[in-house]
């Protein structure tokens, strides 16, 4: 299996048939759609390197090109890599989210069901019932009612989403409430406003927003973007993002933020953009 492009479903033997005149390859396939089934599924392009490059969240949509191996497209972020195929299912189309910082899904619906399975914000769920304090999930497992949101229902502050997730662990690559890096943060507050958001920050820069003038004042839900690093403005003073420095998610004043990178050899602020 070799290394592949983030954003082309092709790794030179096999590619989508979306493909085909575009990209040389041995075999052109439709694919498979599946989903996550674990809380957590790890996307690497390499799969000989042990780098974690991005990760896909609980229940969301995952197109697998071939079953024999996992080269697969993350359909919520059009990131393409490959995920274990023990990490994958074919589960109905999701219907809620998860919408707190994280939860459970039971085997029961009893809060006292040992090895519960611990799902992050943003993970998706298909309900087909609801039992008192619980929603009973397609494959017969229990979700608790209070921490569900239907998907149809969106966010309106993208800082607030964020908010929520402060203190979390910083972890390169990660996508969850478990553990997550800068443009991690953003994916899921923009997904969580039913916003399309690739992953990366270099990616996100390009797509989100429109520029603003440098130096104009801040509002509530900006962008700030340097090389290799995504920020969002909680107000016209502070922002918050997941960093390195703090190794979690943390509010900081944006004058310090942008004179600790600049000073640390990351360079200055490249754009500065406006949802």
């Amino acid at each position: 299996m070799k290394a592949v492009a983030r954003d082309v479903l092709s790794n030179g033997d096999v590619a989508h048939v979306s493909y085909k005149g575009r990209v040389a390859a041995n075999r052109f396939a439709e694919g498979r759609l599946t989903r996550v089934a674990i809380p957590v599924a790890d996307l690497r392009l390499d799969p000989s390197n042990p780098r974690l490059d991005r990760q896909v969240l609980y229940g969301h949509p995952v197109l697998q090109l071939e079953a024999d191996h996992g080269l697969s497209r993350d359909e919520t972020s059009g990131y393409v890599g490959y995920i274990p195929l023990d990490a994958l299912n074919d589960a109905s189309a999701p219907t809620h989210r998860i919408s707190v910082r994280s939860s459970y899904l039971f085997d029961a619906p009893d809060i006292k069901t040992p090895n519960p399975m611990p799902l992050s914000c943003g993970s998706l769920l298909s309900v087909r019932s609801t039992q008192g304090r619980f929603a009973e999930t397609d494959d017969g497992r229990f979700a608790i009612l209070a921490h569900l949101t239907p998907i149809t229902e969106t966010e309106s502050d993208l800082a607030a989403t964020a908010e929520t997730l402060i203190g979390t662990p910083y972890l390169w690559g990660g996508n969850s409430a478990f553990g997550i890096d800068c443009s991690g943060l953003i994916q899921l507050a923009c997904q969580a406003a039913g916003r399309p958001c690739p992953g990366d920050s270099d990616q996100q820069c390009r797509d989100l927003g429109r520029p603003c003038v440098m130096g104009m004042r801040p509002e509530r839900n900006d962008l700030f973007f340097w090389k290799g690093h995504v920020a969002l403005a909680v107000s016209d003073t502070r922002l918050i993002h997941a960093n390195a420095h703090h190794m979690a998610v943390a509010h900081e004043p944006i004058t310090d933020a942008l004179a600790r990178i600049e000073a640390q050899g990351d360079g200055p602020l490249l754009a500065h953009k406006r949802l």
